[in-house]
């Protein structure tokens, strides 16, 4: 028998589909009704015709979406294709036996592209707006979702290990950080995006710094809500959604559910004097692999040692400039004092002395003592 399964909170909830017609939305009318505010009064309907079922939007407000792809007409499904009714994640599954459609591409069979520093197709949406307001904060209490990974003391410090090894001897800053994404990659292997961000002191705005896909050709386009970056910031904790694309909490945040998130996590990175200086964000797709809070407990290790190797890297940085500019004064400085008199003359009845100090490596002033060319006088500049 064909279902409609509700991703929801980490659970997944059957639906039988029985009738010809299933029609989706919050009216009390409705075959499969919908309680969110997000969904419209009719939002959409799944026909049967002959052997297949197609999906057709009802003239909704937020659309519908089939493996997130806005349909503008009937649109056939086909098995395991998710739908995306405002918040609301459903998964078809076809007739008994069917296959689900391959991948083109396994993620387990997946190279991962390289990650890099950011440009201009990298956008973070910490605009305001109406969905701000609607954008509830997520926990680091979030329950369990489906794949949790188990992570135990050994488990974190072998994530500590594999990062402080990854990121040793790094002192280029653009490099250091898609080092950390490439590395939360390998830790968490069913990861699809990862992004970090840093703090503008000046602006106190969100900058992106580097980012990852871990296939090819997907979109490059990441937005993240304000209200999350917000709360991680300024509760220096992590956030943790077991299903991101239909939890409650994140109803009104098209940033997520347009890009069909099912589970992320978003963790602060601190300084060392323990303020908040960035974050680190990775979400997944996955459905069936979705993060747990082991994951968010281990990925705060992991940032904790990424935001130490970071400070540690500037530090250098800092270091390796202060000695380059002290080099380059130092040249400065003998060129000036070359320019002035070693040897001052010894006229008859006279005792002549010189000394130049100058309050940095360099000064603007000059000196010299020479004698007439008639011999009888003195010129002091």
């Amino acid at each position: 028998m064909p279902k409609l399964i509700l991703l929801q909170e980490g659970q997944a909830i059957p639906y039988e589909i029985t009738a010809d017609e299933t029609v989706m939305g919050r009216h009390p009318e409705c075959t499969f009704q919908i309680n969110s505010n997000m969904v419209s009064r009719k939002h959409a309907k799944v026909v049967k015709k002959g052997d297949e079922f197609v999906i057709e939007d009802m003239g909704s407000g937020n659309g519908t979406f089939v493996n997130a792809k806005k349909i503008e007409g009937p649109t056939p499904l086909s098995h395991d294709d998710r739908i995306k009714l405002g918040p609301i994640l459903l998964r078809f599954e076809g007739a008994p036996g069917a296959a689900p459609k391959p991948e083109s591409k396994p993620v387990a069979a997946a190279s991962p592209p390289a990650s890099r520093p950011v440009d201009g197709k990298f956008t973070v949406d910490m605009s305001e707006g109406e969905d701000d307001t609607a954008t509830i904060m997520g926990t680091a209490e979030r329950s369990t979702g489906f794949g949790k990974l188990e992570v135990n003391s050994t488990a974190k410090l072998k994530g500590v290990l594999d990062i402080s090894r990854a990121l040793a001897g790094t002192s280029d800053l653009d490099a250091l950080l898609p080092k950390i994404l490439d590395t939360l990659f390998n830790i968490f292997p069913h990861a699809d995006r990862g992004c970090i961000l840093f703090k503008d002191d000046a602006t106190g705005k969100m900058i992106p710094k580097a980012m990852k896909h871990r296939r090819a050709g997907d979109d490059e386009t990441v937005k993240l809500s304000r209200t999350i970056l917000k709360s991680v910031m300024e509760e220096k904790a992590g956030i943790l959604s077991a299903d991101a694309a239909s939890d409650s909490r994140f109803q009104a945040s098209e940033s997520i559910a347009n890009l069909t998130i099912r589970s992320m996590m978003c963790v602060p990175l601190l300084s060392l004097a323990g303020e908040p200086m960035g974050i680190i964000n990775i979400d997944t797709q996955n459905a069936f692999n979705q993060f747990g809070p082991d994951d968010l407990d281990l990925l705060m290790a992991i940032a904790g040692q990424a935001a130490m190797s970071y400070e540690q890297a500037k530090l250098l940085v800092t270091a390796m400039e202060k000695q380059k500019q002290d080099k380059e004064m130092n040249i400065a400085m003998g060129v000036q004092r070359s320019l002035l008199p070693t040897i001052l003359p010894k006229p008859a009845g006279w005792e002549i002395f010189a000394s130049y100090d100058t309050a940095q490596a360099v000064g603007g002033d000059y000196y010299d003592v020479f004698e007439m060319e008639d011999g009888a006088k003195i010129c002091l500049a």
